[in-house]
């Protein structure tokens, strides 16, 4: 489970290269900072911050897993809060956009891409936590 969630990740990355609202990626969102309006660039860079945290989520799995660190505690906690601050991130520009426009025509399918890449990712590691600590049965000897 815990790998399908970091893979999850991984769709935000993509979403981001995708047309995500008015027909602009997010490479292009970027590119209109100097535009001059402070809401656009405020969004462009909630959209990289979120990407780039996504990326920094599947760093540090791709780490730990040559690592095959001990603490898995400290590890799984790293995995959730990847997703919960990319999400956190990027979740604004969208409800801007929304609100703006009045309309959720105005997101393309590069913004579903990415809010569906962070809620599987966090679905699969809240369940992969709760499966890691679920109580393992010892086997009895029998008679």
């Amino acid at each position: 489970m815990k790998t399908f969630g970091k893979l999850c990740l991984l769709l935000v990355v993509f979403g981001w290269f995708c047309p995500v609202a008015c027909n602009l990626s997010g490479p292009q969102w970027l590119a209109s900072v100097d535009d001059g309006n402070p809401t656009t660039a405020l969004c462009s860079i909630g959209l990289l911050a979120s990407a780039a945290i996504a990326l920094l989520g599947v760093i540090l799995a791709i780490v730990n897993l040559i690592k095959k660190s001990k603490d898995k505690t400290s590890k799984s906690n790293d995995n959730i809060a990847t997703s919960v601050i990319s999400g956190l991130c990027g979740f604004p520009f969208f409800v801007f956009m929304v609100i703006s426009y009045q309309t959720l025509e105005i997101l393309n399918y590069g913004a579903f891409i990415m809010i569906g890449g962070w809620l599987l990712s966090l679905v699969f590691r809240i369940l992969g936590n709760k499966e890691s600590k679920a109580p393992k049965l010892q086997p009895t000897q029998g008679e």
